[in-house]
C-alpha cells in the first residue's frame, strides 16, 4: 500500500488533511475489494481520534 498525507491550511483554526492511498502488488488487486472498506473505516475512525484531541488541545491552550 502506498500512503500520501497532505495538510492544507484555510484559515488560522481551519487545516485540511488530504489522504491518498493506493493499493499495489498482485494480491492488493485480488484483495483490494475485500481490503478497500476496512482500510477506509479505520482512517475514518484515526481521522475522527484526530480532530477530538486537536480540539482538546486547542481548548486546553485558550483555558491557560
Amino acid at each position: 500500500m502506498i500512503a500520501l498525507s497532505v495538510f492544507f491550511s484555510y484559515t488560522l483554526p481551519v487545516t485540511a488533511i488530504n489522504v491518498v492511498m493506493n493499493l499495489v502488488g498482485a494480491p492488493s488487486r485480488t484483495l483490494g475489494f475485500a481490503l478497500a472498506p476496512a482500510i477506509t473505516k479505520a482512517t475514518k475512525g484515526f481521522f475522527e481520534e484526530l480532530r477530538k484531541e486537536c480540539e482538546a488541545a486547542s481548548r486546553a491552550a485558550a483555558e491557560s
